[in-house]
């Protein structure tokens, strides 16, 4: 015996049909099975890519990559303005003066 939802999807599922038709119904699984394949495709052929060695995954950056702040501490002092004590917009600032001269 059904239950009351599986009902409510055969119910769903004949005003479906009666709505689009059996043909239309036809395309929409046509066209559903088409785009399966295609992921599944698609998915093969990342594994295959996976596991080749014609595929490099990214390295992470190095350690020796510098932070935004690292960097504006080093151009500072390259530049001989004193860093302590100030913020990032006044060493901003002070470094634009700088390289206006």
């Amino acid at each position: 015996m059904l239950n009351y939802i599986e009902w409510i999807v055969v119910g769903l599922l004949g005003v479906v049909i009666l709505i689009w038709g059996p043909a239309k119904i036809s395309d929409i699984a046509k066209t559903l099975g088409a785009m399966r394949k295609e992921f599944n495709e698609a998915v093969q052929t990342a594994r295959e890519l996976a596991t080749n060695d014609q595929f490099q995954p990214l390295s992470p950056a190095p350690a020796t990559a510098k932070n935004s702040d690292e960097r504006l501490l080093e151009t500072a002092r390259e530049l001989g303005i004193s860093t302590e004590g100030k913020t990032r917009p006044e060493l901003n600032a002070e470094i634009e003066a700088k390289t206006k001269n």
